[in-house]
């Protein structure tokens, strides 16, 4: 088992960590990993499950079903919410919908921000969340 000081990272997501100051890079590590593939068509039955069923994703699921479903649009109205305000239940239903591509941009979005080691430690959080839907996905690809 890895220990909590690494990040798993793209290979197009490598460059933001190593441009980061080197007081805030000391002691982490990062780890290229391949993403795997997640069928768009599966997100979309996660949002019609998890989202109605929970009052507090109201608002991103009008966003994402009205928008584009752009990832860009999708974060923007995620970032609305706020995460003290959720529950252990309803982050874990919050990452599953969002998915791996949805993830990456906030852990680039994270990464081009980052001011310390909380900031650092908050993105090495999503890339694990990530990898866990990429290790997901290879166990249960997507339909054919």
């Amino acid at each position: 088992m890895k220990k909590r000081n690494t990040l798993f990272l793209l290979q197009e997501e490598q460059p933001l960590f190593m441009a980061l100051p080197p007081g805030i890079r000391e002691g982490w590590t990062a780890e290229v990993i391949k993403p795997v593939y997640e069928d768009p068509r599966d997100l979309i039955i996660r949002f019609k499950r998890f989202l109605p069923a929970n009052p507090v994703f109201k608002r991103l699921e009008t966003a994402v079903m009205a928008g584009s479903g752009s990832v860009e649009d999708i974060i923007t109205q995620s970032q609305e919410l706020k995460m003290s305000d959720l529950s252990y239940e309803q982050m874990i239903d919050l990452f599953f919908v969002l998915g791996s591509k949805i993830l990456g941009g906030y852990i680039r979005y994270g990464l081009k921000n980052v001011d310390s080691d909380d900031d650092l430690e908050a993105v090495m959080t999503l890339s694990m969340i990530r990898h866990s839907l990429f290790a997901a996905n290879a166990k249960y690809p997507a339909r054919a």
